[in-house]
This record gives structure tokens, sequence and C-alpha cells, in this order.
């Protein structure tokens, strides 16, 4: 992870959490991996407190509360209805599977395995 965040940096993207955990619990998570504090790397950390991670109109807000449009984001997740959600609201979606044979679903579009897939050199 923290080789694919600095990569995302030299390339000026900014890097954002949605998690059902709470922005509490999701930098307290990331301020202590094996690989040490990537916190830095972190602009903004969102929990369900912006809304239903299965419902498009978190996304919106998450992209208005940042003053971009919703596809200026790409939203990577493991999660197909997250996917989905992200999709309805505008996002590019990426569905990230740990397991190497899976295929994408019908309507989800591309599908990786690792952080180093996204934004390659």
């Amino acid at each position: 992870m923290p080789v694919a965040f600095e990569r995302w940096r030299r390339k000026e993207k900014i890097i954002c959490i949605y998690s059902s955990g709470s922005v509490l619990a999701q930098q307290m998570l990331f301020r202590t991996t094996p690989s040490g504090d990537l916190t830095s790397y972190i602009s903004q950390f969102f929990d369900t407190r912006v809304g239903v991670k299965t419902e498009s109109e978190s996304y919106k807000k998450i992209a208005a509360s940042l003053a971009h449009t919703p596809r200026e984001f790409l939203f990577v997740s493991d999660a197909v209805k997250e996917i989905e959600a992200a999709q309805s609201a505008g996002m590019q979606a990426i569905l990230c599977s740990r397991d190497p044979l899976a295929d994408a679903s019908p309507g989800t579009g591309r599908i990786i395995h690792s952080f180093d897939e996204i934004f390659g050199d």
C-alpha cells in the first residue's frame, strides 16, 4: 500500500477513505500499519455519517464536500454493491478482489487484485 500511495501522490492524486468504521477508527488503523503511519497520504476520511455505503447519494455528498464532480473520482472497493452505488453517482469505480481468479460481476466493470494496478507507472 505505501508504494501505491507514494506513486499516487507523485501523480498528484488525492486519497480519501470511506469506511463503515468511524473516522477515528480509520485514523488509528492507518496510523499503525505494518508499514508505519500512512495518514499523511490520506487527505480525508469519511464514515457512515455521510450516508450508507450502498446508496449513490453518499458518494455525491463526498464529491460535493471536496468541491469536485463525481466523475472526477475513482472509487475502489471489494464490495459490488458499493461499486454499483458509486457508479450510479457518476464515479468511476473498480472492484478490488483478493481472489486472483475472480472476474468482475456484470455491470461492475474492471476488476483488480492489487493497488499496484491503479495508476501504474
